[in-house]
């Protein structure tokens, strides 16, 4: 039985899997250099109201270069919240009053915190002027894909793998030309091994489809641009026609 931690754990790279692993969910702090002392006694606080059921965890940057990468975190302080090994929530710029929000929503207990102004800011710009593929991560999987509001054509690729270059300008032309009825969004097997291996992505580029957060579809390698048109043409709702 896993002992009930009532204060913060220090983690690294090394260790990190391990604490995952336990059957705990977890929010996890990534900080650069020094932790603010007001951001410290929150977490404390919280470790010692939720222990048993939810560990928090610290990582210093120089410590955690793979896992920073793997849930695509960017600024610091960053909080993520994890649950059976898939990251749940996210929050760059971490503040004290956010870790319990999300905490309360890694454990049912409450809504999906709203992402940051600036983060909202950039998100209406993207939706209106996006020309191309996305980058998605363990961190914005779900919102990205999952809760998408309209089919997306997910690829498995690397930078290493030739099929997966030779297919690229396809998906680019595929983004752009149907940008409003069909998000096209890539995941790097390389830095996302959890994705990969959660999909059953096997062999690189795997394709799949999913619509309604749910797959339905999938291909494997790197097909012409009009096949793979051709097999995304019963997803993609058909524009209205003007009156």
């Amino acid at each position: 039985m896993l002992k009930a931690f009532d204060t913060v754990l220090a983690s690294s790279d090394l260790s990190l899997d391990r604490v995952l692993s336990a059957g705990v969910p977890v929010a996890i702090i990534f900080y650069d250099h020094d932790l603010p002392t007001d951001l410290r006694q929150a977490m404390e606080e919280l470790a010692r109201q939720y222990a048993g059921r939810v560990l928090i965890v610290m990582l210093t940057r120089s410590d955690a270069p793979k896992s920073i990468s793997r849930f695509g975190v960017q600024r610091f302080p960053a909080l993520v919240t994890v649950r059976d090994e898939k990251a749940v929530s996210s929050r760059q710029n971490v503040m004290p009053a956010d870790l319990k929000p999300h905490i309360a929503y890694l454990l049912g207990e409450g809504p999906l915190p709203m992402p940051q102004p600036s983060d909202r800011a950039r998100e209406a710009a993207r939706q209106t002027t996006i020309t191309g593929t996305i980058a998605v991560n363990g961190t914005n999987f779900e919102q990205e894909v999952l809760r998408a509001d309209r089919p997306v054509l997910v690829e498995f690729w690397a930078p290493w793998c030739g099929p997966c270059r030779m297919v690229a300008p396809a998906l680019e032309a595929i983004a752009r030309g149907q940008a409003k009825a069909l998000k096209v969004a890539k995941v790097n097997v390389d830095e996302n091994p959890g994705l990969a291996s959660r999909y059953g992505a096997m062999s690189i580029p795997t394709m799949i489809v999913v619509k309604g957060g749910r797959e339905v579809d999938r291909w494997v390698g790197a097909l012409p641009e009009n096949v793979i048109r051709s097999h995304l043409v019963r997803w993609i709702q058909p524009a209205p026609k003007a009156a």
